[in-house]
């Protein structure tokens, strides 16, 4: 490999590095309003709430297919190995058809073609940030 395409290699993979890191923050972040939208539960008019929470449900499925999307693309191009436990999340939460989060076990329910899956957030998201710290 010439130094040329070893540099064009580093840039890429820094590239990837950066879009990990980025949609793990915007994940975390539509995490944090759907917490916050239960908690002003109490205070706000039903419908107001359900609105703003199936539009957080809809970006926190966008959110996390985005993120499966860049760890697969990684490993297909031999920047990361992803292990067989989270390449399972990685195919569920791409192929998904329907998706539903539970917020107290912090897991989420996919429905495809595969039928349903269970995915474990924490250890996906601990398995992207390890990967956005390379």
């Amino acid at each position: 490999m010439s130094e040329t395409q070893k540099r064009t290699r580093k840039m890429k993979k820094q590239c990837f590095i950066e879009s990990v890191e980025a949609n793990i923050n915007q994940v975390e972040m539509v995490m944090n309003r759907i917490d916050k939208i239960y908690d002003r539960e109490d205070f706000i008019a039903d419908h107001y709430l359900e609105l703003d929470l199936e539009e957080s449900y809809f970006d926190l499925e966008i959110t996390l297919a985005l993120l499966a999307v860049l760890l697969r693309k990684m490993s297909e191009n031999s920047y990361i190995v992803i292990p067989e436990y989270i390449r399972d999340d990685v195919n569920a939460l791409i192929h998904s058809a329907r998706f539903e989060y539970d917020t107290q076990e912090r897991f989420i329910r996919v429905f495809s073609r595969r039928g349903e899956e269970r995915i474990k957030l924490d250890k996906f998201l601990i398995f992207a940030k390890e990967v956005s710290n390379l």
